[in-house]
Order: C-alpha cells, then structure tokens, then sequence
C-alpha cells in the first residue's frame, strides 16, 4: 500500500459543490464507503488481492493496487496512472520498477531508453496563440 504521506484529492459528486476534498491513500485504494457516497471513484476487484479504481463518470483508470505479491517476496504494488498526479506529487515519487515492457508502445521505450536525445524541444511554448488559415 502507499505511504502514509499520500493522499488524493477528489470532488465531490454533488452538483455546485466544487470544493475539492483530500482524501488518505489506503481509504481510496480500499474505497472507503465514505468515498463512495461523496465522489465519482469508483472500485472493480478484479481478483481476490487486486483492487482497481476508476472514475465512475468517465471511466478512467485511476490506480491498480495488488496486496497478494508479498507471496512472490516484492510486496505489495500500487500502479498509479501518472497523469492524475500534481506535479509536486511527481517529483516526490519515483518508479522503482517496470511492468509489461514488452507490452510497450515503440517509440515511448525509446523515449525513456534514451532521453529526449533528437527532439524538437520548444523551450518557450505558447499555448495561446490561435493560429488561422490565411
């Protein structure tokens, strides 16, 4: 399970109620029924060890959390889809492993094999320049 320094924020499911609550790790990978009733996350346990969270409006993966690998001798496994997380969030947690590598996308294990080596890096974007067709 995840250290006790992490924490979620989630919003509230209730209309017109936009202020965001934090939430403790383990009560969100364990779907505490508070977190049911209060937000959209919701849990599919797709096997005896193995919780998955998701978004229960638009269906996006949130975490995948194993407990039964403390058999196989590595420990419990919290998977945590990256672009959910803040940046200074980010920059505290680092991957101490890789999963399915073989599975990966080409170009993406490229990326992380060799850096950003060969791209175009922009190093001042503006994203608020609308370009028109002339």
């Amino acid at each position: 399970m995840p250290q006790a320094w992490v924490t979620f924020d989630l919003q509230p499911k209730k209309e017109g109620h936009s202020l965001v609550q934090s939430y403790a790790a383990h009560d969100v990978v364990m779907l505490a029924e508070c977190i049911i009733e209060e937000t959209s996350l919701r849990v599919y346990k797709s096997s005896m060890d193995v919780h998955r969270n998701f978004c229960g409006a638009c269906g996006s993966t949130l975490t995948w959390a194993s407990d039964d690998n403390e058999k196989a001798g590595y420990g419990p496994i919290l998977d945590l889809t990256v672009g959910t997380l803040d940046r200074d969030s980010i920059l505290k947690v680092k991957p101490d492993r890789v999963g399915l590598w073989n599975d990966g996308i080409p170009w993406i294990r490229e990326l992380l094999r060799n850096g950003d080596e060969g791209l175009v890096v922009n190093q001042e974007a503006i994203v608020s320049v609308v370009v028109e067709d002339v």
